[in-house]
């Protein structure tokens, strides 16, 4: 994280798939940077409601937490808008500290014709309420394609620019603070039921620090 030294983020979970469009799931996250060291739960579900439109929610808390939201709840719902074309809408809060955010975004995942791959775009439009009349709104764009391989193995990459662009889980990414985010990463399936993910990200914020963040999570299906 620049001149600001470094840190590490381990989380652990599980994920159940009652059937194919559907998915629930409980997760434990462990943070430690910038001198701090705070955890966070959070759960989540997506289900479909018909056959073209579908809806996922997440909640997570931290209490007592200065990085994570100390509290964090977001609804999307998504529909498939033509055979090849899946739009989503979501809408989000997340309270800090000493601000709250508050988010909505449009989202599309397009497969093409004749190739075995997607393309994720979204667009986020936030504002950011630090108190005492200080509020910002920002907007950010992000951009992720998606190369499948075989059967369940797959290679990504992805780049998003402006505030609140790629994720909002942390306080460091929220306000006016243009940032460009590059990254990319693959899932591997050495065996039929272990995947292996390793990734890498890179971002270049407007007033720093510069972040390299390398991760890699491994799955262990049953």
């Amino acid at each position: 994280m620049g001149a600001r030294g470094n840190g590490h983020n381990v989380f652990a979970g599980i994920r159940y798939r009652p059937d194919t469009r559907s998915i629930v799931y409980l997760q434990g996250d462990y943070l430690s940077r910038f001198e701090k060291r705070e955890a966070k739960m959070l759960g989540g579900a997506s289900f479909g409601i018909t056959r073209t439109w579908s809806c996922a929610a997440e909640i997570s808390v931290a209490p007592g937490a200065e990085l994570y939201p100390a509290a964090a709840v977001w609804l999307e719902l998504g529909k498939m808008a033509a055979k090849s074309l899946v739009m989503y809408a979501r809408v989000g809060h997340w309270a800090y500290l000493s601000s709250s955010l508050s988010a909505l975004s449009i989202a599309g995942e397009y497969y093409p014709a004749r190739c075995d791959c997607a393309v994720i775009s979204r667009v986020t439009l936030s504002t950011n309420d630090f108190g005492i009349d200080a509020r910002s709104t920002d907007v950010g764009g992000l951009v992720k394609v998606i190369r499948f391989i075989g059967e369940r193995s797959r290679a990504f990459a992805y780049g998003a620019v402006g505030s609140e662009s790629y994720r909002l889980e942390t306080v460091e990414r929220t306000g006016n603070l243009y940032a460009n985010t590059f990254g990319a990463g693959v899932d591997y399936y050495p065996r039929p039921a272990l995947r292996i993910s390793p990734s890498i990200e890179y971002q270049d914020r407007e007033r720093g620090p510069r972040f390299l963040q390398c991760g890699l999570e491994m799955g262990i299906l049953r």
